[in-house]
């Protein structure tokens, strides 16, 4: 198995070289299909972000309870 930072470097090329196609796209109303579930280029920007403010709350909420029991020692 892939270790995490590479899985992560992966998916951000990944996600970023989709995001320029989208830009470049003339159409952005454009909806497609996947999964059986309609996406359209707000929606993916919508769960993009979503995704990585809910990646955030988790580093932070890491960080505290890692500097609490650093300081409880």
């Amino acid at each position: 198995p892939a270790a995490w930072p590479d899985l992560l470097q992966k998916t951000r090329t990944h996600t970023f070289r989709c995001l320029e196609a989208l830009k470049s796209d003339p159409d952005h109303s454009r909806v497609i299909e996947a999964r059986g579930e309609a996406w359209s280029v707000r929606k993916v920007l919508r769960r993009l972000l979503w995704h990585e403010l809910l990646h955030i709350k988790n580093i932070r909420r890491i960080s505290l309870d890692y500097r609490a029991t650093r300081h409880a020692s």
